[in-house]
């Protein structure tokens, strides 16, 4: 089963690394409490996303669910919904093919460590490839983002920052979400122009 996931924060390119260490997921704070910390932490500091970044995203997720229906695209608020998915879905191979600037295989993990965590923004998808058969597992990220270090050498993967590698690939299944920790809450009205691709299917 082909799944195409997007993380909406791939659209912050051009300011992510500045504020990406004050942001975290498994926060007790909600994402108007963590953008008002960093906002304290940080006074003047804008985050701005890459408006051409959100127009190549739109054209390739209308493009890949011209031929998907409604059902079969899911919209979240964190990544890692995508794995309880996943499960749901209890396909027996999974290729996953995720836009993100985030890996989300993990920080300093092995092969035991792994087994005692909990699923996360930061390691859905490792727990996946060990979990539930993701078989081939695609990072399509930004010129800027960090890559994994310090993984089991089981976790094999594939990245690149080229979209048109979507381009020849059948979907089955679509997943986004919005990663307000990581998205200010003023682009909200742009995470609802590209779902609304899904919600008028």
């Amino acid at each position: 089963m082909n799944i195409l996931s997007i993380d909406f924060d791939w659209i912050m390119q051009p300011t992510i690394e500045a504020y990406n260490n004050l942001c975290h997921g498994n926060s007790p704070l909600g994402p108007k409490e963590i953008w008002e910390q960093i906002e304290m932490t940080m006074p003047g500091f804008e985050a701005h996303c890459d408006l051409n970044r959100f127009t190549d995203l739109y054209f390739t997720l209308k493009e890949v669910i011209k031929n998907l229906t409604k059902d079969d695209c899911y919209v979240g608020l964190a990544h890692d919904e995508l794995y309880k998915f996943m499960k749901m879905l209890d396909a027996k191979k999974y290729n996953i093919y995720n836009i993100d600037h985030h890996h989300d295989l993990g920080y300093h993990i092995t092969d035991e460590s792994l087994d005692e965590q909990s699923i996360s923004l930061a390691n859905w998808a490792a727990k996946a490839h060990f979990d539930l058969n993701m078989y081939k597992y695609t990072w399509i990220h930004n010129p800027n983002s960090y890559m994994p270090e310090k993984i089991p050498e089981k976790l094999k993967y594939t990245h690149t920052t080229d979209l048109r590698i979507l381009d020849e690939i059948k979907f089955d299944k679509v997943f986004i979400c919005a990663s307000w920790e990581w998205v200010p809450l003023k682009y909200q009205n742009l995470f609802a122009i590209l779902t609304s691709l899904v919600d008028n299917k």
